[in-house]
């Protein structure tokens, strides 16, 4: 199986460097441009969103009342009510 996997991974990559250098560099461009984007949600998006779960939890073992919270926050693009 692992040799299988390994030829195939051979062939992938020898034709993805047969290809033009200028499609390379865009294939490249794309990728990294996913790769951006996901680390945008996990590095700027995901922190804001523990920090409301955590501010629930507190109040709640404080047994303090539940604050309603809108989600309109521009910080993470939500519109909607929590």
């Amino acid at each position: 199986m692992g040799n299988v996997t390994s030829s195939i991974m051979g062939n992938i990559i020898d034709n993805l460097l047969t290809l033009p250098l200028s499609v390379q560099l865009a294939m490249v461009f794309v990728f990294s441009a996913l790769v951006g984007s996901f680390l945008n949600v996990v590095i700027y998006r995901l922190p804001i969103m523990l920090e409301r779960d955590w501010q629930a939890q507190a109040r709640e073992i404080l047994e303090l009342p539940a604050e309603k919270v809108w989600a309109n926050d521009s910080r993470i693009g939500k519109y909607s009510c929590d």
